[in-house]
């Protein structure tokens, strides 16, 4: 069973079993999940016994990211809803046609809909999690426990964005008969939302 040290110099990473966050020197990468120093003893006993290694996380239930979900919605809603009413207000009152009016309502919905991914984007790559995610204690987490990558936060933003506001939430309420509470964008991209 090889031992490596998991992660770059300069980014903080997470135990997959206790969820502690540890520079990655004080990490060891054992059966593709990172390991703390303190937790090691007892996860090698379990490999010796023959328990399948799985991230010991607490996964964040339906309602506390229905909340999340929620608080983000309001703060969305301030600067995206404007967006969209103002693109509405000016489309039917500057448009001489229909066809022009229409072109005005979209470019305005492909902003807020641009808008819904930078900001679930930037939070969840700086922060690793969104203000509403913040506010309930929750975390976005790869399924090894780590931080995302750019493209794996552009992939779940997009595709978050993209299924919830198209196919009416169906995408969340994966996440209510899923024993993991993933939502369908989080199977995709390969995330967990875990208690912080």
């Amino acid at each position: 069973m090889a031992e490596e040290v998991s992660g770059s110099v300069n980014s903080l990473q997470y135990c997959s079993q206790c969820g502690k966050q540890c520079p990655p020197d004080e990490l060891v990468t054992l059966s593709g999940l990172p390991v703390c120093w303190a937790c090691k003893p007892v996860f090698v006993q379990r490999l010796r016994e023959g328990v399948t290694a799985r991230a010991a996380v607490v996964h964040a239930g339906v309602w506390i990211r229905a909340w999340a979900v929620f608080l983000d919605s309001l703060i969305q809603l301030v600067v995206l809803g404007c967006l969209i009413l103002l693109g509405y207000v000016v489309g039917f009152s500057i448009a001489e046609d229909e066809d022009a009016a229409m072109a005005v309502i979209f470019l305005a919905e492909l902003v807020a809909f641009l808008g819904m991914v930078v900001y679930e984007s930037w939070f969840v790559f700086h922060k690793g999690a969104t203000p509403g995610k913040m506010a309930c204690g929750l975390r976005v987490v790869t399924v090894s426990g780590g931080p995302l990558s750019w493209g794996v936060v552009i992939g779940r933003s997009v595709a978050k964005a993209f299924i919830n506001s198209s196919c009416a939430g169906v995408g969340a309420l994966v996440a209510a008969v899923d024993d993991e509470k993933r939502g369908l964008h989080d199977r995709m991209c390969g995330t967990w939302v875990i208690r912080a």
